[in-house]
């Protein structure tokens, strides 16, 4: 592996943001290693489906997530929180960090709570 020069890497970024904002273009090149393409076959194919596109969905990874309707998430001065329901019944608030949900009505819940946490939904504001 060559080693790199970091130095001489943001010196060049530097002056590529002075000659992008004098309105100059600059071109890089990149080397692109090519390598054939895989043959691809599928037992049972009718003939008349090669050469065919189709469009197709593959999933690439899943996680395990806890998933929230955004009513049960208040937000004040820039922070999210949700209503905890103790055992003994009372409610607290705690500080949440979110996520875009699956749905616009949904959100993700990355820190604050966990699996098991009862919630209740956000008070409404009077």
């Amino acid at each position: 592996m060559k080693k790199r020069n970091l130095f001489a890497e943001i010196t060049e970024g530097f002056d590529a943001l002075t000659d992008e904002r004098a309105g100059k273009q600059t071109l890089r090149t990149h080397e692109v290693e090519i390598h054939p393409a895989p043959d691809v076959t599928a037992a049972n194919l009718p003939q008349d489906k090669v050469g065919q596109r189709v469009q197709v969905r593959v999933r690439i990874g899943e996680r395990k997530a806890i998933v929230i309707p955004r009513r049960y998430i208040s937000t004040r001065f820039g922070v999210d929180y949700v209503r905890l329901v103790a055992a003994d019944g009372t409610v607290s608030e705690a500080p949440v960090q979110t996520a875009e949900g699956p749905t616009a009505d949904t959100a993700e819940i990355l820190s604050g709570v966990r699996a098991g946490d009862v919630l209740t939904p956000a008070a409404v504001a009077r």
